[in-house]
């Protein structure tokens, strides 16, 4: 990486070392986050962003917490109309991140690459599934204490179906925008076709 990562605007400290450490997972894969290298992005030495993370892995746990904070934001107006229609309008949001946003599906996916072969970075991960998880639950059920027991059993597994839909759309959106298949795949279709498909789902 030989230019410097537009971090000025961004005021907090914190925050542009996690900006850094995502924009490294992004450019140069999982392997590619080292600390001395965010360290130099961000303009300080390796003792002052320990003290700010105080290991490689509290500096990922912050990056999938971030994760989940953008989700939070990019849903955050998803109220009223049917259970499906808020489903519709998550898995669309999702794809205005990929559009506007590459590198939040494709770092998280190379996490998620990394988690199958590391207990600890699959131990940071799993609250972040969890919670994403549970708010696509919630879009499906408004009120858990009345829901009956088969209800939360669909709208748990629904949300898990959402998820692999979302993180195989992320893939191939971002696979084809580096590729000679891009002029192939047409996220915007193919967004419509996954609403399509969870509504069925949901109504089967």
């Amino acid at each position: 990486m030989t230019q410097a990562l537009p971090l000025d605007r961004i005021p907090n400290r914190k925050e542009q070392i996690v900006a850094s450490a995502i924009a490294r997972i992004f450019a140069g894969g999982f392997e590619g986050l080292r600390i001395r290298d965010v360290a130099r992005d961000v303009g300080i030495n390796n003792a002052t962003l320990l003290h700010h993370f105080p290991s490689k892995e509290a500096l990922i746990r912050a990056v999938v917490e971030q994760f989940a904070a953008t989700f939070v934001v990019a849903d955050a107006n998803n109220l009223g109309g049917s259970a499906n229609e808020r489903l519709s309008r998550h898995v669309r949001a999702g794809a205005a991140l990929m559009r506007t946003s590459p590198e939040i599906f494709a770092v998280l996916n190379e996490i998620m690459v990394r988690a199958r072969r590391d207990d600890d970075v699959m131990r940071l991960l799993e609250p972040m599934l969890r919670s994403w998880r549970d708010h696509i639950v919630s879009l499906q059920i408004t009120d858990w204490a009345t829901a009956s027991k088969e209800e939360r059993r669909k709208a748990k597994q629904l949300a898990t179906v959402c998820m692999m839909q979302m993180v195989g759309l992320s893939m191939m959106s971002s696979a084809t925008n580096s590729s000679h298949l891009g002029s192939d795949f047409d996220l915007d279709a193919m967004t419509l076709k996954t609403c399509e498909y969870l509504s069925n789902y949901q109504n089967s």
